[in-house]
């Protein structure tokens, strides 16, 4: 179900506009903080067709030349008519993507949808998805998330609660902003070439099974729509080192891992002793951290790789699983490369 009011309510109030509805939005993007606000052709879609209404661009076009793009944002979230619109194109957008899908129809009606003015165009456009980020929320419930997400200015692209229940804020093909600053494989700025995925989690507990059942239901069909590599499923602490720390360390990567959506080790694949001038920052550059402080590279790597809640040392055992990941990264790499593709990130990546 949509978190809005159903579209067949959204008419004219008024015979005389101040504005054609084409009008209305070409005045709209004149106006820099304005176009900004209206980041992509979800949200100018839905703008148009409120703009059939007059009160809407009395309230929007108010006092506009004082007003910056946060806070027009925040005029959008509130407004019914618009909100309407956004969710009867948001529709039809995911009516695309279920077209293309390979889950069943029922996977697709489980899902309920909350879409959000926090979103823009992925630049360049032709910009492939390549990443799945993973976080947890640092919240208690879904409601509660959605409505920090809208208050801060940011979002994420699906969003699941503890007993499996999945919604969807913004469209695959446009960009959340969830990463916030960030690099990967060299690649900065990651919500440009991912999705991400929040979890309904205070930072402090487990992840229930109907939780994750859910995302793995949701991580299959993301893999299979945009051929996403398995090592290019990560955690929001792995591009962002030192500033966040989700998933938290009860995070099943390990499950993930065995389901092919993450890199992990099986025992047979861990048994190449470290060299005596084993390099852990060459290492974990070549996994994809950004090694700038080194010692927050390393929190990371044990968060995701070992579980361990803080710890900004590799100890024998890290350095084991490290020095074998990166070996597995190479041996993929190369034989990506021999057959004329990147394993990393094919559009972003020379």
């Amino acid at each position: 179900m949509f978190g809005t009011s159903p579209i067949n309510s959204f008419k004219p109030i008024t015979n005389t506009l101040r504005l054609s509805p084409a009008a209305a939005l070409e005045k709209a993007l004149a106006q820099p903080e304005s176009a900004a606000a209206l980041g992509n052709t979800l949200l100018k879609e839905a703008f148009l067709d409120a703009s059939e209404n007059e009160n809407f661009q009395i309230s929007y076009f108010k006092e506009l030349d004082k007003i910056n793009r946060w806070a027009l944002r925040e005029r959008l979230r509130k407004n019914i008519d618009f909100q309407g619109w956004l969710s009867h194109h948001f529709k039809n957008v995911i009516a695309d993507l279920q077209a293309v899908s390979k889950q069943p129809a029922v996977f697709w009606e489980k899902i309920e949808f909350f879409p959000t003015v926090n979103q823009d165009e992925r630049k360049p456009a032709n910009t492939k998805i390549s990443h799945i980020i993973l976080h947890h929320t640092a919240s208690n419930s879904a409601a509660k998330a959605i409505k920090s997400m809208a208050e801060n200015n940011v979002s994420a692209h699906y969003l699941i609660d503890h007993n499996g229940t999945l919604m969807c804020l913004v469209p695959d093909k446009y960009r959340a902003w969830h990463a916030g600053v960030s690099q990967w494989q060299g690649v900065k700025n990651v919500n440009f070439c991912s999705i991400g995925i929040e979890l309904v989690n205070n930072g402090f507990e487990s992840f229930p099974d109907e939780q994750i059942n859910m995302l793995l239901e949701l991580l299959e069909d993301l893999k299979d729509r945009h051929a996403i590599p398995r090592e290019n499923f990560i955690g929001h602490a792995d591009i962002a080192p030192g500033r966040k720390v989700d998933p938290n360390w009860f995070f099943p990567w390990r499950q993930l891992g065995e389901r092919g959506f993450g890199l992990w080790l099986k025992s047979e694949e861990q048994h190449s002793e470290p060299p005596d001038n084993f390099d852990a920052a060459d290492n974990l550059i070549t996994l994809g951290y950004k090694v700038e402080p080194l010692r927050n590279a390393i929190q990371a790597f044990n968060l995701h790789y070992l579980g361990h809640k803080e710890k900004f040392e590799l100890d024998e055992e890290g350095k084991l699983k490290l020095y074998n990941l990166a070996i597995k990264i190479r041996d993929t790499a190369n034989e990506c490369q021999s057959k004329g593709k990147n394993a990393m990130n094919p559009e972003l990546i020379a």
